[in-house]
């Protein structure tokens, strides 16, 4: 009878536990297929893989990743808001997303690989279909790299007599298998490396002094063609150049008189000159492409011949975002080579008044290094300044309990950022903030360590001849002294020094013993 109803509770006990979740006709089910653009590859070529991921379920697949595996090019970022490292997507029944990435091949294998993987927390009727592979060879083919090395004199872009370099060393390095090799132009200024990989090489030739490169020299090596030109140029340390504008404040759609001024302190004549400037850096940024034979890429270039100094006048419209960020401003590279750092890089700007805006962030102490505000790294208290370009404190205020700061209705404007008090910037000897026109921006990170006590800027300047209480001459301690000869000038009667000679003879011990406990 004991046995009987112990056999019952137990399998009252597993009747009432909670069956395991199995998929049922509601369940999501995600299909993956993935193709490459070629049955097989060489050593240079880009892939192009192709991946859809499917819900063929009925019910939605919440925050869908995907995973790759294998020898293939591809990386983490190129699955987008597939991501395995990202929050995923939510897929609805019959919905399909589908990446095209693009990589080239970087490694030497027999056969690429790509296996790929969706995965989401929701149940799936057929878990089976979740990852897809995808196989290709890849062969390494070989090519004959020639080419000719020669330093353009005359800055015209072609190869003219006695320009060609012999016997310069020549290396080239990359491909696929890596690998280095060396060698060196004959008489005519070619060069040869024979049975060279396929792939993507960068050549370092090693100039004579006072020649430098044309930009970077990336060497495209595919079958078909492995022949190359290689310019040269003058070095260009003897150049130094300017841009002034005609004024110091503009409004939006004024025009902006541009002044180039390029000098040639060398002893050899500059031919090919021309103006590289930052593109695309900001809305309130100028371009130079108007610039004629100065702009790079376009224009022939300019001669700045020995000692030589030229000017050169353009015309700009101040653009909107000059508005939104308090100035207008252009930086250029002079150069013979199309290097960014080969000449002289010269900046020019002016402000461009009238918006206003807001500007903060937070001042902590950041204890672990990951660049966030944790528990007990705010610093509260600290008074801060926006100081202009002249020196002048624009705006200030105070951090709160959070450590957190805001400037506000300041003009639109790059400025420093100053801190007072017993503290100093952890890792910058200066930070910049800027204040956009119409808008409020509160991303600033200001990372501070203890530091030498800063000047609190508002507090009244010490006054260089005003001497402090330690630069005053102690007092002296009081001594006895003679009293002076001319008696007259003491301004005390003969008669009354007769009395006071006997008092002090009648005193004269004691007052000694006074005196000297006063001077001991």
């Amino acid at each position: 009878m004991r046995l009987a109803i112990a056999l019952a509770a137990i399998l009252l006990v597993v009747a009432a536990a909670p069956a395991a979740a199995q998929p049922t006709a509601g369940d999501a089910d995600l299909v993956v297929t993935v193709a490459f653009d070629k049955p097989e590859y060489g050593g240079a070529d880009e892939v192009r893989a192709t991946v859809t991921v499917t819900n063929t379920g009925t019910a939605p697949a919440r925050d869908v990743t995907l995973t790759a595996e294998g020898n293939s090019p591809f990386q983490p970022q190129d699955w987008g808001e597939l991501d395995p490292f990202g929050d995923g997507v939510d897929l609805a029944p019959g919905e399909r997303i589908r990446l095209e990435p693009v990589r080239r091949i970087v490694d030497a294998v027999a056969v690429m690989t790509l296996a790929v993987t969706a995965t989401s927390p929701d149940p799936e009727r057929d878990p089976g279909n979740n990852r897809a592979v995808a196989e290709a060879p890849v062969s390494v083919r070989y090519v004959d790299v020639t080419g000719l090395l020669y330093g353009d004199r005359d800055g015209d872009n072609q190869v003219d007599p006695g320009e060609p370099m012999s016997g310069v060393g020549v290396e080239i390095n990359g491909g696929v298998p890596s690998l280095v090799l060396t060698g060196r132009t004959d008489a005519t200024g070619r060069f040869a490396f024979p049975g060279v990989p396929e792939g993507f090489y960068t050549l370092i030739p090693g100039l004579p002094a006072g020649w430098q490169v044309d930009g970077t020299h990336a060497l495209d090596v595919r079958t078909g063609g492995g022949d190359f030109v290689v310019r040269v140029v003058r070095a260009v340390t003897s150049l130094s150049g300017a841009i002034t504008f005609d004024r110091a404040a503009y409004a939006v759609g004024d025009t902006v008189h541009e002044r180039v001024t390029l000098t040639n302190h060398g002893a050899t004549d500059l031919a090919g000159v021309t103006a590289r400037c930052v593109e695309g850096a900001g809305p309130n940024t100028l371009s130079g492409l108007e610039w004629g034979d100065l702009t790079h890429d376009v224009g022939a270039g300019v001669t700045v011949r020995a000692g030589e100094t030229r000017t050169f006048d353009f015309a700009a419209v101040v653009p909107e975002g000059g508005r939104l960020y308090g100035f207008v401003t252009i930086t250029c590279w002079f150069s013979t080579a199309f290097k960014y750092d080969d000449g002289p890089s010269v900046t020019a700007r002016a402000d461009v008044p009238g918006g206003r805006g807001a500007s903060g962030g937070d001042v902590f102490v950041d204890r672990d290094q990951d660049m966030h505000v944790d528990a007990g790294e705010p610093v509260p208290g600290v008074k801060l300044f926006l100081v202009g370009d002249d020196g002048a404190v624009v705006a200030r205020t105070v951090t709160g309990a959070t450590g957190h700061f805001l400037f506000t209705d300041v003009p639109a404007n790059s400025y420093d950022l100053r801190l007072a008090g017993p503290w100093r910037l952890a890792y910058e000897a200066s930070l910049r903030v800027g204040v956009y026109a119409d808008d409020v921006v509160e991303s600033a990170m200001v990372r501070v360590v203890p530091g030498p006590f800063q000047p609190d800027l508002d507090a009244p300047p010490v006054r260089p001849d005003t001497p402090s209480t330690s630069d005053l001459p102690a007092t002296p301690s009081a001594q006895a002294s003679p009293r002076p000869a001319n008696l007259a000038d003491t301004g005390v009667s003969v008669v009354e020094l007769s009395v006071l000679g006997m008092l002090l003879s009648l005193t004269g011990t004691a007052l000694l013993f006074v005196r000297r406990r006063e001077v001991s």
